[in-house]
């Protein structure tokens, strides 16, 4: 199955830990509706990564939540786990994210 697959057989339960399989530091502004609302002087660069899951065959997108990226090494364990990316209303915005499985405890 693919992204460009137009029928999906259902759910996939992936579990909590899976291995980085790549990653990379994001250096500029997403554009919108991925922004922050930050201007470009308050924007941190972020770690985005593939973590893949072999009990279901599946390599999953996302934030990686990290201090130093040369922290990281492909084919580390990782943790699924939640970050605040940005303020709306008053309220945090999380979204699911990726950390070191030994940083998660």
């Amino acid at each position: 199955m693919s992204c460009g697959q137009s029928e999906w057989e259902g759910v996939v339960e992936i579990s909590g830990v899976g291995r980085l399989w790549t990653y990379t530091v994001q250096r500029f502004r997403p554009k919108p509706p991925f922004d922050d609302g930050r201007s470009d002087l308050e924007f941190v660069p972020y770690v985005v990564g593939y973590v893949s899951f072999e009990d279901s065959g599946l390599i999953v997108e996302g934030r990686i939540v990290v201090g130093d990226p040369r922290e990281l090494e492909i084919g580390q364990e990782m943790s699924i786990c939640k970050v605040v990316v940005a303020k709306s209303q008053g309220e945090d915005v999380e979204l699911y994210a990726f950390a070191p499985h030994d940083a998660q405890g």
